[in-house]
């Protein structure tokens, strides 16, 4: 079976983890600094959490979605689909692929773990369970540029977090046990 996206099954241990981790410190986020940070900064900061987090979670969405397969196993699953006659070999196929059983392209890869032949292989990224090729290459750059700065992002503001918190670990209890009135 040929994968043709980073959602089918079987889903790899990386990206689980890697959703669980980003879950657990988005909730951390909005659980301990949301709350305690109700002014204009506070507020800033927490859209630019969720803007970065968006992008990030969009960006890696498309690569996921995006099939980085050769043109020419493309077209044979597509004609197989089809029910119709295998296109002609272009110019540009110049090897044969004997797991795939289909010429592409001469960069072409077989990914063992996608079962396909990828255009312009780079790697299979187990954290996104899809090869990065040719069709995808520019998204996970992209998610790579955005997961790099929300990574820097919230490291920095869970660091702002605990040195706070040592610091002012006497109004702690009146940032988070207020009356019913809002008041500490």
């Amino acid at each position: 079976m040929v994968r043709t996206h980073g959602f089918e099954r079987p889903l790899d241990p990386h990206q689980v983890g890697s959703w669980i981790a980003f879950g657990l410190f988005a909730v951390a986020f909005f659980v301990i600094y949301t709350p305690v940070h109700t002014d204009a900064a506070g507020i800033v900061c927490s859209a630019l959490y969720v803007i970065l987090g968006l992008a990030t979670i969009l960006s890696g969405l498309w690569v996921m979605r995006t099939d980085p397969a050769d043109p020419g196993l493309v077209a044979k699953l597509a004609a197989e689909r089809t029910g119709t006659d295998f296109p002609p070999v272009s110019a540009e196929a110049v090897n044969y692929c004997y797991l795939c059983e289909v010429n592409v392209r001469k960069r072409s890869k077989h990914c063992r773990r996608c079962n396909k032949c990828v255009d312009i292989f780079d790697h299979h990224c187990p954290w996104l369970n899809t090869c990065v090729g040719e069709r995808n290459y520019r998204y996970f750059l992209l998610f790579l540029i955005y997961h790099a700065a929300l990574c820097f992002y919230s490291t920095y503001i869970h660091s702002m977090i605990i040195y706070h918190l040592a610091i002012d670990v006497h109004r702690l209890r009146e940032a988070y046990y207020l009356d019913e009135a809002g008041q500490p």
